[in-house]
């Protein structure tokens, strides 16, 4: 019961997130660094997503909030040239011929309904969040809010799977014995 409560209280948010990948990362060659950032534009955030040898080159596009909600009412064809659009403006002509382009509507994910760090209003997590880790049952929760370090981060969502994954084996080998 606490953890549909969690689940009510507790909704993932409206988020893109779009990978835009070049031949290289051409911003680099231009002494660039890939970040930027304009609140409520429909690429709110960007973040250089290469290895260190810029090949191939990857932009992470990160959109949120009301932004993301505009973009999802475009056409998959208008949101490329919209996300694409903005990182010519930021970044040059060079932005304007992907290789590929890749995105994420987290909002219409069927199991996680919305993206990243969900938002917690004030006594959920006092009330509930003690739900957020607890198993229902043989059902073991992973996922980035449920990291106990670096909550809201790619390395809390992979601690958060080695954690469920180690609950898992420690509950079969119990059934086992």
């Amino acid at each position: 019961v606490d953890r549909m409560f969690l689940h009510q209280r507790m909704p993932g948010g409206a988020v893109f997130k779009i990978s835009v990948v070049y031949d290289t990362a051409f911003w680099r060659a231009d002494g660039l660094c890939g970040q930027s950032a304009a609140p409520g534009s429909p690429a709110t955030l960007t973040i250089d997503a290469c290895t260190d040898t810029g090949v191939p080159g990857i932009m992470c596009v990160i959109t949120e909030g009301s932004a993301a909600r505009r973009l999802g009412r475009l056409d998959a064809a208008e949101r490329r040239a919209v996300v694409i659009g903005e990182l010519v403006e930021r970044f040059g002509a060079k932005a304007a011929s992907p290789v590929s382009y890749h995105e994420q509507n987290w909002a219409v994910e069927r199991y996680s309904g919305g993206g990243m760090i969900s938002h917690a209003p004030p006594g959920v997590l006092t009330e509930f969040g003690h739900a957020l880790r607890t198993p229902c049952g043989r059902i073991h929760w992973a996922g980035t809010e449920s990291s106990a370090i670096m909550c809201g981060w790619i390395d809390g969502a992979v601690r958060s799977g080695e954690r469920a994954a180690a609950e898992v084996m420690a509950a079969d080998s119990v059934v086992a014995a």
